[in-house]
C-alpha cells in the first residue's frame, strides 16, 4: 500500500510541476521576478538570444539566456522594463559545436 502512495504522491507532483523558476542565478547575483532589466544585464550579460534593445524599446518581449551545454537556458519575459516571468528550457549549448561537450 505504501508503494502505490509513494507513485500516486510522485505523480501528482510531477503532474503539478511548472517549469517556471522565480528567480535566475548568475555567477554571485540572484535576478528575481520584479528587478528591472538593468540589474538583469548587470548579472547575467547580454542574453544569447533575443534582442534586447528592441524588447527595452518596445517595452515588452522575450529574451533567452544560455548558460552552455551543463546548465539550463532560461527564457527571460519582460515587461515596462521589469522580468515578468522566467522558464526554464533544456540544456544549453556551445555554439558552432557539432558534437555534444563530453563531461571532463
Amino acid at each position: 500500500m505504501n508503494r502505490i502512495m509513494y507513485l500516486l504522491i510522485t505523480g501528482l507532483m510531477l503532474a503539478l510541476s511548472n517549469p517556471s523558476v522565480a528567480s535566475i542565478q548568475c555567477g554571485a547575483d540572484l535576478v528575481e521576478e520584479g528587478d528591472s532589466v538593468m540589474h538583469l544585464v548587470e548579472a547575467c550579460g547580454e542574453p544569447e538570444i533575443g534582442d534586447l534593445d528592441l524588447v527595452i524599446e518596445l517595452g515588452y518581449g522575450e529574451v533567452t539566456y544560455n548558460f552552455g551545454p551543463r546548465e539550463f537556458m532560461v527564457r527571460v519575459e519582460i515587461l515596462d522594463g521589469k522580468v515578468e516571468r522566467t522558464e526554464t528550457l533544456g540544456y544549453g549549448f556551445v555554439e558552432g559545436a557539432d558534437e555534444p561537450v563530453e563531461d571532463l
